[in-house]
């Protein structure tokens, strides 16, 4: 079975589809995937798109993230843009174990 049929993307194929510098015994595709040899050094900072989280009333909630090797860094930026000051400002938040 063919994904690409299923999914509905048109097959393309290409005259040269192995790079001269590898061997034959290297086109396994899995080998890709279980054997990266390419694998980076350093830790890698991966950034994931901001989220609204609250926009109502003129007050905004948004939620930036990062995300290195094993940590994720969540911030919060909380604005006001109401003519009143707020006072007893109370965040809390949940997350699954």
């Amino acid at each position: 079975i063919n994904l690409l049929d299923i999914l509905g993307d048109p097959i393309q194929t290409k005259s040269n589809t192995l790079n001269p510098n590898h061997s034959s015994s290297s086109f396994n595709p899995l080998e890709d995937v279980f054997f990266d040899t390419d694998i980076p050094t350093n830790p890698t900072t991966k950034t994931i798109p901001s989220m609204t989280a609250i926009d109502k009333n003129g007050i905004r909630m948004i939620f930036t993230f990062e995300r290195d090797n094993t940590t994720l860094t969540i911030n919060s930026k909380i604005t006001n843009s109401t003519q009143y000051s707020i006072t007893n400002f109370i965040f809390k938040a949940a997350v699954p174990k």
